[in-house]
């Protein structure tokens, strides 16, 4: 298969470069945010709300962008019997690009605080419900521990495949790799 076949359109690799500093930064902040002073902690929700429905607005426009396009092929290092599993995990990755911002949200305005990005306020999805409120947090609680988890796997399958196998799997995912 040629470079061109393989490499992954530029706009694929904005939405996956940006959207991964956007939801590490998230996931840091997310895990911060109790223990950081009262004089920040203002700032700091709202901030993390409005990245927060911008990542969940990036994650429609990429999913929209996916379906779109032809996915280059996994590269020939991974046994057939693999692949389901490899493509059945960017899937899941998937979905938690969607269920962490939207339990976030939900979160928040179960618990009667608006949710607004950037000043712009978020449509109002559900009214003010305390026990929801607490069935959202712990959702999006446990949804950003596993999706750390998932961020792990997959940067270490990156660097497997990069250091192990020597295959293409991290290169044609960086911005200087391949021309369309």
């Amino acid at each position: 298969m040629s470079a061109v076949a393989r490499a992954y359109h530029p706009v694929t690799k904005l939405f996956h470069w940006l959207m991964a500093v956007l939801i590490i930064g998230l996931l840091a902040l997310g895990l911060t945010l109790d223990e950081l002073p009262q004089v920040w902690k203002g700032t700091a929700y709202g901030l993390h709300k409005s990245f927060g429905v911008l990542v969940l607005l990036l994650a429609f426009g990429r999913a929209l962008w996916w379906v779109t396009q032809r996915r280059p092929a996994l590269v020939d290092s991974i046994p057939a019997w693999l692949k389901p599993l490899v493509r059945a995990g960017h899937d899941v990755l998937y979905v938690f690009m969607f269920l962490m911002p939207l339990s976030g949200i939900l979160m928040s305005q179960s618990a009667g605080h608006p949710v607004a990005m950037f000043g712009w306020q978020v449509p109002t999805l559900v009214a003010k419900n305390t026990e929801m409120a607490g069935v959202f947090r712990e959702v999006h609680e446990i949804a950003g521990f596993v999706l750390i988890a998932l961020l792990v796997a997959h940067v270490a399958a990156a660097v497997v495949h990069h250091r192990y196998f020597r295959d293409e799997t991290l290169v044609r995912m960086l911005p200087s790799h391949g021309k369309r």
